[in-house]
């Protein structure tokens, strides 16, 4: 409320880096933007969101006018943190996952991870997508192939910034006729991606020490305990000298 603590920030683009660039390049004037937003801790992140689609919607839009059709198809999955010394709110669009550290009463490390993904293969998202579009057997498909299921059979992620050809007939009719066939045809009921973040609220503890933000890259590659051990030793900055990943948190993880 008093407009302290930290944002951080992880973009990960698909169909070319200029969505995730555009969402870097604009995070901080748009989120200072965002917090003017009234109402819950979860108001300003949902804001953020709101406010960095339509910005990338007019760029894609400048784009495409001036016969860059591929701005169409470029998305990015965002997930953003805001740290203040009472609350952490983190919002999730996307792959990417946030987990949160933490020191067991035995001293030992856990992981509480804070988001999920949110792609065509995460049962819960797949029934969503399935529920807004009733009676269209090709809005989440199955590619044997890949062996994963795609929105529209051409995109893994169900929530993202971007993708505005799976949104709006107007992206999706500036794409090449020899493109359309390979993206899922006609729109019948758009959007098939969804804009609308999750958000978890998290009262920090002294027991909270550290906060990992990451896309997909590194979480096919490492599970949450395994980039927990990865942080052991890892000196905790304000909980005194000689202490690893314990101790007394002051401020934020």
């Amino acid at each position: 409320d008093s407009g302290e603590g930290v944002v951080c920030a992880v973009f990960d683009g698909h169909y070319g880096p200029r969505a995730s660039e555009f969402c870097r390049a604009n995070s901080v004037s748009v989120f200072k933007q965002a917090l003017l937003q009234k109402g819950s801790a979860e108001a300003p992140i949902k804001k953020f969101f709101q406010l960095i689609e339509e910005g990338w919607t007019e760029h894609a839009r400048v784009l495409v006018r001036r016969g860059d059709w591929s701005a169409s198809m470029e998305g990015t999955c965002g997930l953003v943190a805001h740290v203040t010394p009472e609350k952490l709110v983190v919002g999730n669009l996307g792959d990417c996952r946030a987990i949160l550290v933490q020191r067991e009463t035995d001293g030992s490390l856990s992981a509480l991870q804070l988001t999920r993904e949110h792609n065509a293969s995460n049962p819960a998202e797949r029934e969503r997508v399935q529920k807004e579009h009733p009676g269209e057997d090709d809005a989440v498909q199955y590619v044997k192939n890949s062996g994963s299921w795609y929105v529209r059979g051409t995109l893994q992620v169900s929530r993202a910034i971007g993708d505005l050809f799976l949104k709006s007939p107007e992206f999706h009719d500036a794409l090449p006729a020899h493109v359309k066939p390979y993206v899922g045809g006609e729109l019948k009921t758009p959007p098939y991606v969804s804009v609308t973040p999750e958000v978890v609220e998290h009262k920090l503890e002294e027991k909270d020490l550290f906060l990992v933000l990451a896309t997909d890259g590194l979480w096919d590659e490492l599970t949450n305990k395994e980039c927990l051990e990865s942080l052991k030793g890892v000196k905790v900055q304000g909980q005194g000298e000689g202490k690893e990943g314990g101790g007394p948190r002051e401020g934020p993880p």
